[in-house]
C-alpha cells in the first residue's frame, strides 16, 4: 500500500493595526464552531497534541510543587508561545513574567493560540501591557 503525505497551510488573514480586541466575553453562537475549526487544524498540523501533552506535563509538575494559578498562568503563555514560534525574545518572557493580572494572562494566552504569527503576538502584548 503507498501512503501520500499532504502538508496543510494554515493562515489566518492579518487583522487592521487599528483593530481593538473586546475585553468582554461576547455570546456569539459561532464561537463553538470556531473554536471546533481551530482545533482541527491545529489537530492536522500536527500542533496540537504537542502542546496538550506538554501542558498536561506542566500541570502534574505544578500540582507537586504548588505552584500558583498566576505562575501557571504566565508559564502556560510562554510555553505556547515557544511552541507556537519556537525562539522568543528573553526581553518578551520578562514582560510576560512581569503581568500579575490572571484574567489579563487569561487574554493573552487565548490570544498566544489564535494570533497568525509572532509579529501580531507581539503588538497584542503591547497592547495588553500598555493598557493595564
Amino acid at each position: 500500500m503507498l501512503r501520500t503525505s499532504t502538508t496543510h497551510e494554515i493562515a489566518w488573514d492579518k487583522l487592521p493595526d487599528d483593530f481593538v480586541l473586546d475585553d468582554e466575553p461576547v455570546d456569539n453562537i459561532n464561537q463553538p464552531l470556531l473554536a471546533a475549526a481551530l482545533t482541527e487544524s491545529l489537530e492536522i498540523a500536527g500542533k496540537l497534541p504537542t502542546i496538550k501533552a506538554e501542558l498536561k506535563n506542566y500541570e502534574k509538575f505544578c500540582k507537586m510543587n504548588n505552584v500558583t494559578n498566576l505562575e501557571k498562568a504566565r508559564a502556560n503563555v510562554i510555553k505556547i508561545v515557544q511552541t507556537r514560534f519556537k525562539q522568543v525574545p528573553e526581553e518578551v518572557v520578562q514582560t510576560i513574567e512581569a503581568i500579575d493580572n490572571e484574567s489579563v494572562l487569561e487574554k493573552l494566552f487565548t490570544n498566544s493560540i489564535i494570533v497568525a504569527d509572532f509579529e501580531d503576538f507581539q503588538k497584542v502584548l503591547q497592547g495588553i501591557v500598555f493598557k493595564n
